[in-house]
């Protein structure tokens, strides 16, 4: 079989335009958190009056830890806020000593499991190396009960113990009789949380019966979508998933058209340079490239709640002729 070898002339670029477009706009709006913080104000600050010994409370290690769910826009303005409130509470009392400032961005607080920063947070606090942990609030921190007070709990029973300050609350739970407090106000950060998740749940499924298409672009080569909201075809990178199935076509296998993408140095919606087979047999198998989109391909145990939810429903929409 002759394969007649094909190019693909694009632009040299680690990443895509929108994904440009995206981190440019989260850029900016924590260049201007920074700018904030970095500018002098006249700001008179009043010291809080500790109870007991001014020794007690001298040298403390302090770390803090920030979170926010999603990568929206909105969120990267709130997520730089908290690291740079934080650091200069921090670097500016003079009993305390910096130690960190622990985050996951994007992730959701319902579960320790994937959060990485938090997770190095506890084992530095397992470690000996903070005294004190600074937060937002109870959400911020966690969203599982069962988890906030185990998690507290281990950190109150280290040697030498480990608070956590909750700044919303005004809560410290070194303090004996914190944990009722915490406890309460950490169950309805959960119920907040399940509440959320099933309204969300609940309107996707809703759109999936008038036939609303509901996906997002941002791992999608070849779409995007315009301020208003409504997909359109990113001409740069649609090239590239003509150039893939046309590959495809002539008779390459999935793994000898990732290494021609690789050779290329054409990169992937996410920047990388290396492409996987993997990765071109979920383009090729995509029905949104023949203008279908089938929603509900998978959904978690959600019979119970909403017994309608069985069926796939499947939207003809034309995105790429």
């Amino acid at each position: 079989m002759i394969i007649i070898e094909k190019r693909l002339k694009i632009q040299e670029t680690k990443k895509w335009k929108k994904g440009r477009r995206t981190e440019r706009h989260r850029e900016e709006e924590k260049k201007r958190i920074r700018k904030g913080f970095s500018e002098n104000q006249t700001v008179e600050i009043i010291p809080a009056k500790y109870k007991g010994s001014a020794a007690a409370h001298r040298h403390l290690r302090v770390a803090a830890y920030c979170r926010v769910s999603t990568y929206e826009d909105a969120q990267a303005g709130s997520f730089e806020l908290q690291i740079q409130h934080f650091k200069e509470q921090i670097t500016k009392n003079q009993d305390w000593q910096f130690v960190n400032v622990y985050s996951d961005e994007g992730v959701s607080g319902t579960s320790i499991r994937k959060r990485f920063g938090f997770q190095h947070m506890i084992a530095d606090c397992e470690a000996g190396k903070i005294d004190l942990i600074l937060t937002k609030s109870i959400s911020r921190f966690t969203r599982n009960t069962l988890d906030c007070l185990d998690v507290v709990r281990k950190l109150k029973g280290l040697n030498p113990p480990v608070g956590v300050c909750f700044e919303t609350e005004n809560l410290n739970t070194i303090e004996t009789n914190s944990e009722l407090i915490l406890g309460v106000i950490s169950l309805v950060a959960q119920g907040e949380s399940e509440q959320k998740s099933a309204a969300i749940t609940w309107s996707f499924i809703e759109r999936c019966k008038k036939g609303i298409a509901v996906f997002s672009t941002y791992n999608l080569l070849g779409y995007d979508k315009d301020r208003f909201g409504k997909i359109i075809i990113a001409d740069d990178e649609a090239e590239v998933v003509r150039y893939i199935y046309s590959l495809y076509l002539d008779g390459l296998s999935v793994r000898e058209v990732a290494q021609q993408l690789t050779e290329q140095q054409i990169p992937t919606i996410r920047g990388n340079v290396v492409w996987s087979g993997s990765t071109v047999r979920n383009i090729l198998r995509n029905e949104k490239y023949c203008g279908d989109v089938l929603m509900q391909k998978t959904f978690p145990n959600c019979n119970n709640k909403f017994p309608n939810c069985n069926n796939k429903l499947n939207t003809r929409r034309t995105f790429m002729q």
